[in-house]
C-alpha cells in the first residue's frame, strides 16, 4: 500500500483543522500556506471530505473549513478511507473475482492479515492522538502563524522565544518582519538583550513599572540598556559567587536510575537539606516530566 499525494495532503489538512478546533473556520489559503499544499488541490480535497461529513464549510470573509466532529471522534482510518479507499495490498482482497485462484490462493491469507493489521492501526489513531503527540514548539509556531495571518495592526510577542529552538526563533522573526513590512506594529518583549538589539527598531525601557526612556536600537549597546534598566553602571562580578559550595551533607531526597520508557531514561539526583535543585534543558527534553512522575 502506498499513499497518494491526496491522502498525505488530506491528512495534513484535516490535522491542521484539529489544531484550531475551538477557533472557528480556518481559511483554505492559510492551511495551504502552512502545510505547503497547492490551494486549488486543497479545495478539491476538502470538497471530498465535506461530502463524507468529516468537515463542514462556512462562507463569507471570515469563512473557511472546520471539523464536523471532535478530534477524538475522527480516526486516521476515517480520513484515508474517504480519500484513498479501502486498504488493499492485493486486488484480490477487495475483488475476489479478479483472480481465478482466489479461493485457493496460498498467499491470500497473508494479504488479509496485513490488511487487518493496517486497518487496526489506522483506526486506533485519532486526530486527538496526533494533537497530543505534537511537540510544544510546533504548537507555538502554529499559533504564531495564525496570530499574524489576518494582517493585525499590533502583534504582542511576549517572551515567546524562550520556548523556541533557533530554527523556531527564525520562523518567529520572519513573521515579525512580515507584520512590520505590511506597515503594522510588533511589540517585542524579551529578556535577551542581543535579540532585542538585533530585532527591534526602537527600544522602550521600564524599571519597576515606570517608563524610563525610548531609544533607537542602532544608537545603543547592551551596556547602555543595562544601565537604563538598573539605574547605574553594571560592572564587575554581579552574579552570585557561592555556586558550588556545599549546602548540607543531609540528603532529604535521593533518586536513582529512574526510567519511564519513551519519556525519561536513567535519571539520578540527590536533594540536600536547604538546597534548591533546578532542572534545565531544551523544549521536549523531558525536564517537565520529572515533576509528574
Amino acid at each position: 500500500m502506498k499513499l497518494s499525494t491526496k491522502g498525505k495532503y488530506g491528512l495534513k489538512a484535516i490535522f491542521e483543522l484539529s489544531l484550531h478546533v475551538d477557533e472557528g473556520p480556518i481559511p483554505v489559503n492559510m492551511i495551504a500556506s502552512k502545510q505547503n499544499i497547492p490551494e486549488q488541490y486543497l479545495e478539491q480535497i476538502f470538497s471530498t471530505l465535506k461530502k463524507s461529513k468529516l468537515v463542514k464549510s462556512v462562507r463569507g470573509a471570515q469563512g473557511g473549513y472546520l471539523l464536523n466532529e471532535e478530534p477524538k471522534n475522527i480516526t486516521v482510518g476515517d480520513v484515508l478511507d474517504v480519500l484513498e479507499g479501502p486498504v488493499a495490498l492485493s486486488q484480490c482482497i477487495i475483488d475476489e473475482g479478479c483472480c481465478e485462484n482466489s479461493n485457493d490462493c496460498s498467499t491470500k491469507l497473508v494479504w488479509e492479515k496485513l490488511k487487518k493489521g493496517i486497518e487496526d492501526v489506522l483506526n486506533s489513531i485519532t486526530l486527538q492522538d496526533m494533537i497530543d503527540d505534537y511537540n510544544f514548539e510546533d504548537r507555538k509556531l502554529v499559533e504564531i502563524v495564525k496570530a499574524t495571518y489576518f494582517n493585525p495592526k499590533i502583534v504582542v510577542v511576549d517572551e515567546t522565544t524562550t520556548a523556541l529552538s533557533q530554527e523556531g526563533r527564525e520562523e518567529l522573526y520572519k513573521q515579525m518582519n512580515r507584520v512590520r513590512d505590511n506597515g503594522n506594529t510588533v511589540i517585542f518583549i524579551s529578556h535577551d538583550l542581543p535579540e532585542i538589539l538585533d530585532k527591534s527598531d526602537t527600544i522602550t525601557i521600564l524599571r519597576d513599572g515606570v517608563y524610563i526612556d525610548t531609544v533607537k536600537s542602532a544608537d545603543v549597546n547592551e551596556d547602555d540598556l543595562k544601565k537604563l534598566m538598573v539605574g547605574r553602571e553594571v560592572t564587575g562580578d554581579y552574579y552570585r559567587s557561592d555556586y558550588g559550595e556545599k549546602v548540607s551533607d543531609e540528603v532529604v531526597l535521593s533518586v536513582k536510575n529512574v526510567t519511564v520508557p519513551g519519556l525519561i531514561e536513567d535519571i539520578s539526583f540527590d536533594l540536600h537539606k536547604g538546597e534548591i535543585l533546578g532542572f534545565g534543558g531544551l523544549s521536549e527534553s523531558g525536564m517537565h516530566l520529572l515533576s509528574h512522575r
